[in-house]
């Protein structure tokens, strides 16, 4: 793997997957948001989609945006029956405590991270560090309390728009900043 060698701990093993999915048990395929619901026909849904949910708790973050919608009514339209979601409102993502008595509470079996904080042109010009830091604390707090609270698989999703147009699929790392 070009991320090194999977995290063990307590038997449980946590791959980076071409830095979209963590999978932590058991390695699955990369997804990316146009595999998971083009058009909402819900006809390419790939491996990840897929896995049986019958009596599966899964946590959809980000499930008022366009992504965590459309993984909502996927997951919806493919038998799902205990989607766990929550509102900004209702648990902010960047506070690690909130994050972890959230996660022990709830025990979900799936997490798809569809949240960020997000902006415009404009706004992640005037603030760019605070946007990283936001973000990487949301990925970092639901990433690490889904693995304390024994989470099968979580699903990161990564905004699109930042990485190279025309870039080969799979994307190669080294072809990030590339200005290509």
């Amino acid at each position: 793997s070009p991320y090194g060698p999977p995290y063990n701990a307590a038997s449980a093993s946590c791959r980076v997957i071409q830095a979209t999915t963590i999978d932590c048990g058991s390695l699955v395929p990369r997804v990316t948001l146009g595999s998971l619901c083009p058009y909402h026909s819900c006809k390419n849904i790939d491996a990840a989609m897929t896995t049986p949910h019958d009596n599966q708790r899964i946590y959809v973050a980000g499930h008022t945006g366009m992504a965590g919608g459309a993984i909502v009514r996927c997951l919806q339209a493919h038998g799902a029956a205990q989607i766990v979601t929550r509102t900004h409102a209702e648990l902010d993502l960047i506070n690690q405590a909130a994050v972890h008595d959230f996660m022990q509470k709830e025990r979900p079996d799936q997490v798809y991270l569809a949240a960020a904080v997000v902006g415009g042109i404009l706004a992640n010009n005037a603030y760019p560090a605070q946007f990283l830091y936001d973000n990487l604390m949301i990925q970092s707090n639901v990433i690490h309390e889904a693995w304390q609270a024994g989470v099968s698989r979580v699903m990161v999703l990564a905004s699109s728009c930042i990485y190279p147009k025309f870039a080969a699929q799979p994307m190669r790392e080294d072809v990030l900043l590339t200005g290509k």
